[in-house]
């Protein structure tokens, strides 16, 4: 997908489109098609633009924090993915939108304060270090 989003013109102007499609087809749309359809829902799809796709996904916690983690990571053209920048969005994922506080790396850190204001969207304070923690705590 990162090398699609960088290297696709069409895909890489509609970024977000692409990084929210992938999260419904993967993550999520068969499990809430399943749902659906256990309930008696089946007739139509419960979908009928991208922007209620976009709108779902975004009313999730997690979900939303994946979304925009990676939408900033992918800008980076310079920054080479490693398998910890994953872990650590998903571990963020579920971090941020529950926690009472965050302490992550100073890319992590950078990302979710500086490029996606996690930290505003779900008041939620973040740091890169435990000496900043310790600070606010004592406050």
């Amino acid at each position: 997908m990162i090398n699609t989003l960088r290297t696709v013109p069409e895909i890489a102007k509609r970024s977000m489109d692409a990084i929210v499609a992938r999260q419904l087809s993967f993550d999520i749309i068969d499990n809430y098609t399943r749902a659906l359809m256990s309930a008696g829902f089946v007739k139509q799809g419960p979908f009928h633009s991208r922007d209620d796709l976009t709108s779902f996904l975004m009313a999730l916690p997690s979900r939303k924090v994946v979304t925009m983690m990676h939408f900033h990571y992918l800008k980076d053209v310079h920054r080479n993915w490693t398998i910890n920048d994953l872990r650590d969005i998903a571990a963020l994922s579920i971090a941020i939108p529950y926690c009472d506080v965050v302490v992550t790396d100073k890319k992590a850190w950078d990302t979710a304060v500086n490029r996606s204001h996690l930290d505003k969207e779900f008041n939620t304070p973040i740091f890169s270090s435990l000496t900043d923690l310790a600070k606010h705590l004592t406050v």
